[in-house]
């Protein structure tokens, strides 16, 4: 899935430079070489993922904004499997070009309040592992509400760092960043359950739904025991189980659809 978004407050001055709301740019420095700009190009339609479960919240036929999409293989999806019109917004001009060649409208640059009039109102704004690449989440969020329709949906995934695999090497005193996966060297914050439900609330959204993705395909999965010993069958009823069993644990990813509250 695509990374990201910088939001820029005309209010506070002057844009920051160009270079600076280039979401890669936050990994300089933690890794030996820069991340690769279309590593998340893919999307898994499986219920258990982040693509599946965005696939049965999307609203059929509905117009959806998809926030940072990436190279747009989240938007590529709805589209098609939901027939919903897609509008895209992303700043990273290498990951807008794939996105624009799978026949998506892309607008390269941040999402600003001065492309309301010009963008519309929607059904549903998705923000696909966007917020935790970001240094205040918050003005985004609070952006969104500009650009959805009366009972329009928020739908936000984003990783949770109290998945065991982070436990566990915390306990040895290791949070080593990687290119890709929950410990991806771009992100900025940095959410479990409880506090990802507290920022929505200060923004003004009310949880509707939360939900939880296994992420089989991580590395731990396949190469660690006691899961590499269980066949791919067992080992996926096993980590779909401790998912809906214990979701602060086995939770990879919380995938949220949320709505603007009532102001009384």
């Amino acid at each position: 899935m695509g990374p990201t978004m910088i939001l820029t407050d005309k209010a506070a001055g002057p844009p920051p430079d160009r270079k600076q709301t280039q979401p890669d740019r936050a990994a300089n420095g933690l890794l030996a070489q820069a991340p690769d700009p279309l590593r998340y190009d893919y999307v898994s339609k499986d219920p258990l993922e982040a693509g599946g479960l965005m696939l049965d919240l999307a609203p059929r036929s509905g117009r959806v904004l998809d926030v940072g999409c990436g190279t747009g293989a989240l938007a590529n999806l709805l589209r098609t499997d939901r027939k919903c019109e897609i509008v895209c917004v992303e700043p990273d001009e290498a990951r807008a070009r794939v996105a624009r060649s799978r026949g998506l409208e892309v607008h390269v640059g941040c999402l600003e309040t001065d492309l309301a009039p010009k963008l519309g109102k929607f059904d549903a704004i998705v923000l696909a592992d966007v917020i935790e690449h970001l240094a205040n989440p918050t003005d985004l969020i609070l952006l969104t509400k500009a650009f959805l329709k009366p009972g329009g949906r928020l739908l936000i995934s984003t990783p949770n760092v109290a998945h065991w695999s982070i436990r566990t090497k915390l306990l040895f005193g290791h949070f080593d960043y990687q290119p890709v996966g929950l410990m991806d060297a771009t992100h900025l914050r940095w959410f479990t359950r409880r506090s990802l439900m507290q920022l929505l609330d200060a923004c003004g959204f009310q949880v509707i739904s939360i939900r939880g993705t296994a992420c089989l395909g991580m590395h731990m999965y396949a190469h660690r025991l006691p899961w590499k010993a269980l066949p791919y069958g067992i080992r996926r009823r096993v980590v779909q189980a401790l998912v809906r069993g214990q979701p602060t644990l086995f939770t990879a990813q919380f995938i949220v659809e949320a709505s603007p509250q009532e102001i009384e």
